[in-house]
């Protein structure tokens, strides 16, 4: 992806570093992005999803890094998310553009930048 508002720092849930220097030179890695609000009722269960996958690859070795991101267009709805950040929601929106959906909704997860799906689905994560 080029846009440029997929790029920079946020809040992740963290690995443990001793996982991410056990793989060897050269190894890939998986980035796996969880969008998400605390307004979303079918939001915990996918982010527990979110937290499997990132203990399993810990206990594997594997280098997984699960991103969270709270997104603040629930807020409208009355319940505000104090870890919302409308940086967040445009991350969201650029996803959606380069996805072609044109659409947001949580929870959604995105797949090293290249794939989307609703968050909950297990089998698909």
């Amino acid at each position: 992806m080029t846009d440029s508002s997929l790029t920079g720092s946020n809040r992740a849930h963290s690995s443990d570093p001793q996982a991410r220097q056990a793989a060897p030179a050269g190894a890939g890695f998986a980035v796996v992005e969880m969008f998400t609000s605390q307004g979303c009722s079918s939001c915990p269960p996918a982010e527990e999803v979110l937290s499997e996958i990132e203990r399993d690859a810990r206990e594997r070795r594997q280098r997984v890094f699960a991103l969270g991101f709270h997104v603040d267009y629930w807020d409208d709805l009355g319940w505000p998310d104090r870890f919302a950040d409308a940086a967040y929601t445009a991350r969201q929106q650029a996803y959606a553009r380069a996805f072609g959906s044109g659409h947001l909704y949580t929870p959604q997860m995105v797949v090293n930048g290249t794939v989307e799906f609703v968050g909950s689905d297990r089998r698909r994560a």
